[in-house]
């Protein structure tokens, strides 16, 4: 179960996000419903077709500078390639969001109306959300805020990095003739002063729920929301947990080999990011791990549930047969399990020490 606080925190987090366009839901704290208005589904399709824009212009200059101005030994294209892959890491977030957002707006409903739901039917009347012990609740609240206030991370944080790096080739004025560029950006650089810019315990609910007569129609419900959730995150995540991965590395990759030549800000420009998304990611791949660790333990402890006659326990071992651990991912493709954080934190330092003795060997 999740905490009271994590109402506040959606609202927050999502006013945050809806006001820039980075997504087009907006959460009502006081009905606890989800919803859509025009005018944050225009301005999210606004922001998407700029998006896009911007990534596919960043990514032909980053392939004009790797292809016909010098390529790896020009100074402008690590840091480049860096901002082109994060900007495609935000982009696949912003497709699936704009694609199926009545869809989300409906999921993420039916998930807080069931939670409800079985909390008024479920939990004892000694139930405290606030004080539980449930790790997995509490770094779900803070996993959502930070997720959602980095959405707004790219204009906040964009802008004096525009201003701090505007020879970058990556920016449209970049195409303008040199003269006329320093003129208009030392204008609002210095004149309007823009800042260059973070199972022994006591259960919570009645034992009755633990019966074969009550217990397979909760499960059933939870299966439907989780095949919902994957159904509009399954395939995402496992495209995410590449590009997090590949751009984490990157980054990584460009510090080892440039760190004598690279000043302290063109350093904490790729620590800075690389170090907060690998936190981030991380720290989602624990909360799905955990949640499947618990499934695991909760489909074996099936054995000691209350019944009635043998004859009725016998049928629910049949059903209970049947029942799946419930993993977060594509099967198939890419599941999240317990030990997926470690693999990810394994394959980031792999994945850069085998690329910086690549590199370093071809020079």
């Amino acid at each position: 179960m999740y905490t009271e606080y994590l109402p506040k925190i959606l609202h927050h987090s999502f006013l945050i996000a809806g006001s820039i366009g980075a997504t087009s839901l907006h959460f009502n704290e006081k009905t606890k419903m989800f919803y859509i208005t025009k005018k944050s589904r225009k301005m999210s399709k606004f922001t998407l077709i700029f998006l896009m824009g911007s990534t596919l212009f960043a990514i032909l200059r980053t392939l004009e500078i790797l292809f016909c101005k010098g390529g790896f030994s020009n100074e402008d294209f690590d840091i480049c390639y860096a901002i082109s892959f994060a900007m495609v890491l935000v982009n696949s977030v912003a497709l699936v969001d704009h694609w199926k957002q009545d869809d989300l707006c409906h999921m993420f409903n039916q998930l807080l109306a069931y939670g409800l739901k079985f909390r008024r039917k479920w939990m004892t009347k000694s139930y405290n959300p606030n004080t539980m012990n449930c790790l997995q609740g509490k770094m779900l609240d803070t996993w959502i805020l930070v997720f959602w206030i980095m959405s707004a991370f790219p204009l906040f944080l964009g802008v004096p990095f525009y201003f701090a790096n505007t020879n970058l080739p990556i920016f449209p004025p970049s195409m303008l003739p040199s003269a006329n560029v320093v003129s208009v950006v030392s204008l609002i650089k210095f004149e309007f002063q823009v800042p260059s810019g973070n199972q022994g315990k006591k259960s919570n609910t009645y034992n009755l729920l633990r019966t074969v007569k009550y217990l397979p129609h909760e499960y059933a419900c939870v299966q439907l929301l989780h095949q919902r959730v994957n159904d509009s995150f399954g395939n995402l995540m496992g495209i995410l947990h590449g590009e997090f991965l590949n751009f984490i590395i990157s980054c990584y990759v460009i510090l080892a080999l440039n760190w004598n030549l690279m000043d302290i800000y063109a350093k904490m420009q790729l620590l800075v990011p690389s170090i907060t998304s690998q936190l981030c990611w991380s720290i989602g791949l624990k909360i799905a791990g955990s949640f499947y660790k618990s499934l695991n333990a909760m489909l074996k402890s099936w054995r000691n549930l209350h019944h009635k006659s043998p004859e009725e326990m016998k049928y629910f071992k049949k059903y209970a047969k049947t029942c799946q651990p419930l993993t977060f991912g594509a099967p198939g493709v890419f599941t999240i399990k317990r030990l997926t954080v470690l693999t990810f934190s394994m394959n980031v330092f792999k994945g850069t020490f085998k690329a910086v003795l690549a590199l370093r060997r071809a020079k």
